[in-house]
């Protein structure tokens, strides 16, 4: 079943956009035009972020009395991937996993991620859009994690948009 799924993936000639008279549907568009790498109809991304990096003064923000200072950095590298299953309508899926260090509050060190897909509908007039996601994040500043309860969720949503553009004469 996977090799199938590969073969068919790879060998799938021809371009294949979600095209649609709106801009979300343009929108959509332009996203897999700018794909970063492409395998057969496949289309990802990905990308190094670096966030909140530097000196804190106090990484507990005065919660324990005293100052507790630390140098931090988030370290993260978001994926998403890209499948048209159809002229009109392209599967999203995309992985965020984050680490969160602190360079002496040890205890604070952290993994945290975050899953999202997404099925987009770039219709002639409407363009739908339905999805869900999934969150592991055990912190985002130290105090969040002291407790050492993580924040699980799963969401739902089921955004769209009616707003058609004016065709080109």
């Amino acid at each position: 079943m996977g090799l199938s799924l590969a073969a068919w993936l790879i060998g799938m000639a021809g371009t294949a956009y979600g095209q649609g008279l709106t801009w979300p549907g343009a929108a959509l568009t332009r996203m897999l035009e700018g794909a970063r790498w492409r395998i057969g109809a496949l289309r990802a991304n990905a990308a190094f972020t670096l966030a909140s990096s530097g000196y804190d003064s106090d990484v507990f923000y005065g919660y324990f009395g005293d100052a507790v200072p630390d140098w931090t950095f988030a370290a993260g590298a978001p994926v998403q991937a890209l499948l048209p299953l159809s002229k009109n309508v392209v599967l999203d899926l995309a992985d965020t996993p984050q680490y969160l260090f602190y360079l002496d509050t040890k205890g604070e060190r952290c993994v945290n991620n975050t899953f999202r897909g997404q099925v987009h509908a770039a219709l002639e007039k409407v363009y739908l859009q339905a999805g869900g996601g999934l969150s592991d994040v055990q912190g985002g500043s130290a105090l969040s994690s002291t407790s050492t309860s993580a924040k699980r969720g799963t969401a739902w949503t089921a955004p769209s948009s009616g707003r058609p553009r004016r065709r080109p004469r």
